[in-house]
Parts: C-alpha cells; structure tokens; sequence
C-alpha cells in the first residue's frame, strides 16, 4: 500500500524498492528546513542503536525508543519528520498520530487500520478499542522479510489533556502532580507490550521533559531548544528568500529579536517576503509591535523576547485582517478549535450557524471566494493545508502557539465573541441524528473541535444555549459509541448550563432527558426515572397539558416494566397513542409505532388477544402504506410472531418468523446483524417446540457469524453464547452449557459491568446450571449477587427481583429454566 510520499519528495540515491511501503506522514514537513544537525545526529543515534533497556526501572523492551522534549514553536515535530523523511530507506512503514488528546491519539490509530487494511477497520465506533488492539497486535507481530521495521512517530504527547477527568484550561497552567503515573498508563494500551515488536521503533514529542523521561528514560530523550545563533539566521535567509551568505547584519539581529525561535523565525520571513520589506524594516516592525504589546500588557510574563514573538504574530494578524478581512474572520473561528485537522467542510456544514447577512457567509458559500480567502490565511503561515486526495478531504492544521497567541491578543469582549461564534458553528454543523454513514462520519470527525469550543467557553464563563444544543449532541454520540463516562459528563454539564440560561426552555427538557437516557444505560435506573418524570412536567408546562414524548415515555414505561407497574406503563403508552391518533391519524409511522409500545405493553401484561389484535392492526398498516418487504413491515412481522409465541401459538410464530427471516436475507445477506436476529428468534420457537437439535443448528451459525465479525468479547457474541449455552443445558449437556455460560457471564462483566442487568442474568442462568451439576455452593452465591443487585437497582417489588428472591429460597435443586 502506497501512502503519500510525492508531498515529501525523495534523495536522489533512495531506490524505490526501499521506498516504504506506506508513509503516511501529515503534509507538515518544512521545505527550507535549516540546521539541528547535532539533534538528528543524537535522534539518529538513538534509535539506530542495538537494542537494549531505554524504559524507566531498567524494563526489558525489544523496539526503539525515543522522545524530543522542548518549549512550544522550537520544532519538535519538524525533527522528527525530519528524521523520518532522511531515513525512510530503513522501514517498510511509516506512521504519525497526534497524542495531544484521547480523541486524536484514537482517531491516529483507526487512520492505521485502514492503512493497513485490518479486518477491525470496518468496526463501528463503538468499538473503538478493538481497532486499537488490533493495530497493537499488528505493530507487536509485523516481521519484515528485508529486515526493516515500521515507524511511529506520536506527537505531541500532552499528560494533561490525556489524563484529565475534569474540563481543563487551553490555555492555563499545567498540573504536573497528575502526569508521571498515570501517562504510561495510558500509553500501554496503544504501545507494543515488553518483549514483542523487535522490529519496531517510536518517536514521541512533548513539550514535558518528565513525560519524555516517563516514556524512554532520561537516556533516550533529546532536548530541543532554541537554534543556534547562525542556524537561525540561514532559516530566515531560506525562507524569505534571500542569499544565504549569513552577511546580513539585520537579519541577526531580526533572529535574536525573536529569539531564535523556529515558528517565529519561519514567520517573520514570510510576512518579509509577502510585503517586499527588508530585513531593516522588519525590526522596525518588531521593535513597534513590542512596544505595543508591553504597554498593553497583552504578554503574561513580561519579558522583551516572549513580548517580541507575541508583537510579531499581531502584526500577522493585522496584516492578513487589512488584506482579507473574511480570512481573519476565519482564521478567528479556527483559533477556538482544536489544532489538528479542522476540515474545511465544517466551515461549508456549519455557516449557517453564521447571520446572512455577513460577508462570511457569503464567501463561504462560494468555492472560489473560499478558496481564496484560505489561501490568505496560508500565505501568512497562519495555517497549513493538508490534502487526502484519497479520502477527498482538505483540512487545516495550526500550531496551538499561534491559537493561544491569538486569543491572548484579542480584546476580552472580542474573545468571547468569536468563542460564541465558533460554537454556533459547531452546533450548526454537528449532526442532529446519527441515521447514516454520512452523519456518524461528520459526528465523529467534528467532535473535538466541539470539546475544544466546551472547554474555552468553561475558562470564559460562556453559556449559550447553541453550547447546551451541541453538549447534548456531542453526549448522544460519545453515548452511542459507549464512552458513558464522557457522555455523562457532557450530559450533567449541559443541564447546568440550561438551569442558568435556559430555565423552561427547550434546551432545558432535551438536556435533562438526555441525562436520564445516560443513566438508564449506566443502569443507574432510579435517577434515570427522576431526570425523566421531571422532563414530561417541565414539557407539560413548556408545551401544554396534552405534551408527550415519546422517546421519555417508552423510556418510562420500560423502568415501569422493570418494576412490575404495567397499569402504570400501560397508561404512558396509551397517552402517547392518543396523541399520536389525535395529531398524525392511525396510519402515520409514528401513530403506529406507538401503537406497538402498546400492544408490547398489553403483552406484558398477559392480555394476548388485545396484544394480538393490535400487532395485526400494526402489521396490516405498515403492509398497506409502506410495503410487505419494508424493513418496518418485517419487524412488525416479527413482534407478532413474538406475542403468538407467548401465547403458545408455535406454529403461527413459526411461520412468520420464517417469512421475517427470509425478508431480512434478501435485503441484507446472511451476516447482517437483523438477519441474525430474525434467525434467533426462530431458534428460540424451536427451543420451545423441543426442537432442540435445530435449535442447536441455528444458535451455533449464529455464535459463529457473531464470532467472525466482532471477535468473542462482544455483547451480541456474548449473547448468541447464552442461548446456545440454554440450548445445551435443555440437552443435558451440562458441561459444555457451563463452559458457554462462564465465558458469556466473565464477558459482560468486563464490558457492561458486574451490576448491569445483562450480566445479572448470565449468572442467574449460570447459578441454575451450576445447581444442576452440583456445585451448589458457587451457585447459591451468584443467587446471591444477583438477589442484591437487582434488589439495589429496581427495589423488592421489581418483578425481576421477586424472581431471584424466590430461586435464591428454594431448597430443592433446580430453578425453573
């Protein structure tokens, strides 16, 4: 697989057979890169030295290592490129993340997978982490033939943002008491373990001389500082465009002015060579700007050369907003964004989040004029632009240096405006639903920059209900892929943004409703049921007596079920479909999906014959407006079939489920997941039918199915295993059902929880079949967990807890299965 090295170019002597075979490096690498020989030397060194123990405590590794500490702006991530582009004869594969977040640490890894082509690659985002181990593995295992090895260089690498649990300041001080430990825990979940990889190396970047130690010992760290007096002066000359004689009084003084610092000094070059001033005037410039920015105190600590750097990115500023005041504009948005990768189609996505009438908009909407404008920004090296032609995506990377000299320039009120603004345009763009490829896509890719807007508008004391909009989607998404922790987090912040600002708006019941669906999910049901009860008053007197949410209300119902309160449930359900039948009529989507809460509600409640007649209402409905193959005609189909089973109608069940089944292989082939599901509901008919051989046939192509596309440590793998594990225990195959069932039950466990209402039930089918053996004593202790789990979750009147309750007093030796 080819990567992207036409962007570097190549030394004249490199045969293309040593070419790597990916070299995926970010279009970042510096053409007129000057100087730091001695640092490549020692980088060089390092990591081409025969292998041995760099890690901290004398740890046995078997991959290089090694790591670039320094001050912001002094070219960190230049060296390493550096390094990477001169000696990319010697690897087979080369790789770049960016460490500065969890975030971008992750996506790095998933760009990875897809390079490499990994089966884990099509993997939703909810299992992100198995994309994450399965490069892992991949780096561990990888064994050139031609005896070269892979590189990864991980940039960045920022302890405070890694490791954080609380919002943090962009640009506040660092807390240094979190980092040392905790850092490499982190890591060892994305970095080859001890003693595998061989062929392998890593080069990390931090601004932390700690964190570098942490990672590869104070032995294989590189310290980079500013350049050398001459070096700096030969980059100035390089990039302005000058002779390279080093003659040039002015230019030494211009580099020592700014003290020697990289991004300072590639900048300063280019606004020379942009406006066609000497290097005389340019320190007349500087000299101006630093008095400017001394007399306004805009600079913290106050010292001439931090106060230089700073005159001369305002004065970059001033140019690019006299020149092209929609590219300051723009580049005003990105400021508050994250660094790394902002994608231009957030701009195109978003600008509706922007008044009409402004010119911004404007020249959004029209490619050239965009195009244009951006090509401003660059101009000035404010910003670079990336292109993946293969992935059709162009996106902008800013140094955080720049972003933070920004904001320090603006005035406050100027600052918490353009924050406003990014963040109504964060919100404009962030997917409302997560219904297609597109819109998860979009969802995942724009989420950090919407952290990142969270987090300055926490240091700014801004609350705006846009804000209260986008953490509410953001914690949808995070929801969705499983991170429940993040999820909460965005959910609670956005409920107390809304009772400051949004008291009784809109804003207010979605964020309060969103918090109870984490809850329910983090199977803390009883606060799940005060966030939602609240949301349907607050809706009644937000939008009338008759106000109903459905989603609120079904969510309710099902805690109602849980309990045993099926009048209760069932009047939810029946207000929801009154409503449905009073505002949308009997056949629109939503009246008859209401209906089916309905009828499911009447089922549980053992009234079969209105269930029954319900569910046929339901099917005849979605059969007549929307098709007999349409996937909601199916699942009307297979709800039926569910009620006909319970009412110990076999036959009938059979052979809908037969029909669903079928419906559900020609729309999406055997692997699909509702196909599986449709094949195990009828597995389950024959499990009642005693038809246990066939059952047996179809739980096993199931397990398998499931085995091939997640892996075992999956919930569906997990749960085909349980049904299969039922199957054996009806076979009397005790020991083979016991092997299912502790796999299954250790699995939920480590993926949803021990107190999850899934992994309650493993061990409860577990106890039964330990029973069953024999081994009553490790089975009266799983009833006993149980018993007091779900006792603590729904209390002693939940049906569910009832159950156990009774199992766990019998004194004969089987449960009822």
């Amino acid at each position: 697989m080819r990567g992207r090295p036409a962007q570097f170019g190549s030394p004249a002597s490199l045969e293309e057979k040593n070419t790597p075979q990916i070299f995926d490096l970010p279009g970042l690498l510096s053409p007129c890169y000057t100087g730091r020989d001695l640092h490549l030397n020692l980088l060089r060194n390092i990591v081409h030295s025969p292998l041995r123990a760099q890690a901290p405590n004398d740890n046995v590794i078997s991959y290089r290592r090694a790591a670039i500490y320094g001050l912001p702006g002094v070219g960190k991530t230049q060296l390493a490129l550096q390094y990477a582009s001169r000696c990319r004869e010697r690897y087979s594969a080369i790789f770049f993340v960016s460490a500065s977040t969890k975030i971008t640490f992750s996506e790095g890894y998933e760009r990875i997978a897809t390079l490499l082509d990994l089966p884990e690659k099509s993997r939703p985002d909810s299992e992100q982490a198995v994309k994450v181990a399965a490069v892992r593995a991949w780096l561990e295992n990888s064994i050139s033939e031609d005896g070269r090895g892979w590189l990864l260089i991980v940039d960045n690498v920022n302890p405070d943002k890694l490791i954080a649990t609380d919002d943090t300041n962009p640009d506040g001080p660092v807390k240094p008491d979190k980092e040392r430990a905790t850092v490499l825990e982190i890591f060892r979940d994305y970095l080859p373990r001890e003693g595998l990889a061989s062929q392998g190396t890593v080069i990390f970047t931090t601004r932390k001389r700690d964190a570098a130690a942490d990672l590869v010992g104070r032995s294989a760290c590189v310290e980079l500082s500013e350049m050398e007096p001459d070096e700096a002066v030969q980059l100035l000359l390089r990039v302005s465009g000058e002779s390279n004689d080093g003659s040039d009084r002015f230019a030494k003084s211009v580099a020592k002015e700014l003290s020697y610092l990289p991004v300072a000094i590639n900048l300063a070059a280019t606004l020379s060579r942009k406006l066609g001033v000497d290097f005389e005037v340019l320190l007349g410039y500087l000299q101006t700007e630093k008095d400017d920015v001394l007399r306004e105190g805009q600079e913290e600590d106050g010292s001439d050369s931090s106060s230089s750097i700073a005159g001369l990115y305002n004065w970059a500023f001033k140019e690019l907003a006299s020149k092209s005041p929609v590219s300051a504009d723009i580049f005003r948005l990105f400021s508050f964004m994250d660094p790394v990768e902002i994608p231009l189609e957030l701009l195109t996505d978003g600008c509706q989040g922007i008044p009409e009438e402004v010119k911004l908009v404007r020249t959004i909407k029209s490619p050239f004029q965009l195009a244009k404008a951006l090509s401003e920004m660059r101009s000035v090296s404010l910003a670079q632009r990336v292109e993946n032609r293969k992935e059709k995506e162009v996106n902008f990377w800013i140094h955080d240096l720049v972003q933070y000299l920004y904001r320090q320039w603006q005035k406050p009120e100027e600052r918490s405006d353009w924050a406003k603004r990014a963040i109504d345009v964060l919100n404009a763009a962030y997917p409302d639903t997560l219904g297609s490829l597109e819109t998860w896509q979009k969802a995942k890719k724009y989420l950090k920059h919407g952290l990142a807007c969270m987090e300055h508008a926490g240091v700014l004391e801004l609350q705006t209900l846009n804000l209260i909009d986008l953490m509410v989607r953001m914690s949808w998404y995070m929801r969705q892929i499983g991170d429940l922790a993040m999820a909460e987090k965005l959910a609670f912040r956005s409920v107390i943004g809304a009772e400051v600002i949004g008291k009784g708006k809109q804003q207010h019941l979605s964020s309060i409703s969103n918090l109870g669906l984490v809850y329910y999910h983090q199977s803390r049901f009883k606060e799940a049921r005060e966030q939602w009860t609240k949301a349907l008053e607050m809706g009644k007197k937000l939008l009338g007596s008759n106000y109903v949410d459905t989603g609120i209300g079904n969510q309710l119902a099902l805690l109602h079920y849980q309990d045993g309160r099926f009048d209760e449930a069932e009047r939810l359900h029946y207000e929801i479909y009154e409503r449905r039948m009073l505002v949308l009529k009997d056949h629109h989507p939503e009246t008859l999906g209401a209906m089916g809460s309905l009828a499911n509600t009447y089922h549980f409640q053992g009234r079969m014959e209105d269930a029954v007649e319900m569910k046929i209402r339901i099917l005849e409905g979605r059969r007549k407006h929307m098709g007999p193959d349409h996937p909601e005609t199916l699942g009307a189909m297979g709800s039926l079939a569910t009620t006909f089973s319970d009412q110990g109608d076999l036959a009938a069940a059979e052979e809908l489920q037969e029909e669903v089944m079928k419906g559900r292989k020609q729309q999406w082939g055997e692997e699909n997941p509702e196909f599986l599901s449709a094949k195990g509901a009828l597995s389950y008919t024959f499990y009642l039918q005693n038809r246990l051989d066939k059952a047996e046939e179809y739980q096993q192509q199931i397990l398998d199915a499931r085995r091939k596309r997640f892996g075992d440590q999956h919930v569906e793998t997990l749960g085909a295993m349980r049904h299969l594990g039922k199957t054996y225990y009806a076979q009397k195959r005790l020991g083979k059902a016991a092997e299912l069932q502790e796999q299954a039950k250790f699995g939920m466990g480590e993926l949803l929880g021990e107190s999850h209402p899934g992994t309650l039930s493993c061990m409860e089918e577990l106890s039964i079949t330990y029973r069953a053996i024999g081994l009553s004593q490790a089975a009266k202790s799983l009833q006993e967990i149980v018993t007091q789990e779900r006792e603590r979750l729904w209390g002693r009147d939940c049906t569910d807890t009832i159950r156990a309750m009774e199992a766990l007093s019998r004194k004969d030796q089987g449960f009822a299965h």
